[in-house]
């Protein structure tokens, strides 16, 4: 039974979510993530879905194949990668309908497609690679995407559990203006409190409910996480989206400011961001990290000492390479100055 918190939250992110036709709640990423596989597979009468290597869509099986921590020797080759169980109790039969390609090649996902679009429902990607730092998607290879989805009669999926409402208002869809038939949504959604949501077309949605594709979740909408979240995405934008373009200032100094002392440093280090979004420094000697198999080329244990010589300097960076460096609303430019200070001294110290 819909309240009117749910309405009110409901109408608010159909008017910044480029796709959102219509709106469902569940209550975590994950959750959302499963659900949306589900209403494609019953909408398109297909069973099959593509996800991506490195892309990480929440803790249920038929996605928890191929992130981060699977290692190089078990990928297989790039034609044909294996697919690598985040650990037991992922029952073959269950795996079998999930197909695993490397990010940010369109030859391959397009030659994939096209011979099993009889039995494809679904492709689901992060349209940012979020968990191998930030990996943005090559020029053009979103727009490709959508437009090789539609061609076969498959429905892409976002998943902006990470993206959206950090990378704009209206997420990846609106930064990058490609709008995905589902899309889902989470952790920024709620201002910490566990919401979740599914927007996609009416007509997909349409095909939900008693007797047809199942959505169902107790806490699914539930007043107190309507109520945090209608008050996050208030507050985000208020005065004419005043919040974004102060993310956007404090991350562009951020990400710049990494990046200069990086390539002043000396180190075989690179740096890679969409400042509001989140900014990572690689220790690799590559000059870009497009997909997982290049990640697994940095050096993490580098890392880690920098982690700790940032540590000692006061500054907190998630001791993993894989994650990222939020910017917040609350960050002032005298906050990354100190970031700045640090990490180019930490970086002195690694070298």
């Amino acid at each position: 039974m819909l309240d009117e918190l749910q309405i009110k939250l409901a109408e608010k992110i159909h008017e910044m979510i480029p796709n959102a036709e219509m709106v469902r709640f569940s209550s975590t990423g994950g959750e959302a993530t499963m659900h949306a596989i589900r209403i494609a597979r019953g909408y398109t009468g297909k069973d099959k879905i593509i996800k991506f290597e490195g892309h990480y869509h929440g803790a249920h099986d038929y996605v928890l194949l191929n992130i981060v921590g699977s290692p190089r020797f078990a990928l297989g080759s790039e034609v044909s990668p294996y697919k690598v169980r985040a650990g037991p109790g992922i029952p073959d039969e269950t795996i079998k309908n999930t197909m695993v390609l490397p990010w940010n090649n369109m030859e391959l996902l397009e030659k994939t497609v096209r011979l099993h679009e009889h039995e494809l429902a679904a492709i689901i990607m992060e349209p940012v690679s979020m968990d191998i730092g930030v990996a943005p998607p090559n020029e053009g290879y979103l727009e490709s995407v959508r437009e090789i989805a539609t061609k076969h009669g498959v429905l892409l999926i976002f998943d902006e559990v990470i993206t959206g409402f950090r990378l704009a208002a209206g997420g990846a869809q609106e930064y990058f203006g490609v709008k995905a038939d589902l899309a889902c949504f989470g952790k920024a959604l709620g201002g910490g409190f566990p919401i979740s949501a599914i927007t996609g077309r009416k007509e997909i949605f349409n095909k939900v409910g008693p007797g047809s594709i199942m959505h169902a979740g107790t806490y699914n909408g539930n007043p107190l996480c309507c109520a945090a979240a209608c008050a996050t995405l208030t507050e985000l934008t208020a005065n004419d989206g005043a919040c974004y373009k102060h993310l956007r200032k404090v991350g562009t100094k951020l990400q710049d400011g990494l990046k200069r002392i990086s390539d002043a440093s000396g180190t075989q280090t690179i740096v890679q961001g969409l400042a509001q979004c989140g900014v990572q420094i690689y220790f690799t000697s590559l000059k870009k990290i497009t997909n997982y198999r290049e990640f697994l080329e940095c050096d993490g244990a580098r890392f880690t000492r920098y982690h700790r010589e940032m540590l000692k300097r006061g500054i907190l960076v998630h001791p993993l390479q894989y994650q990222h460096m939020f910017v917040s609303a609350a960050h002032t430019e005298d906050d990354i100055d100190r970031t700045l200070k640090a990490a180019q001294d930490s970086l002195k110290a690694v070298s």
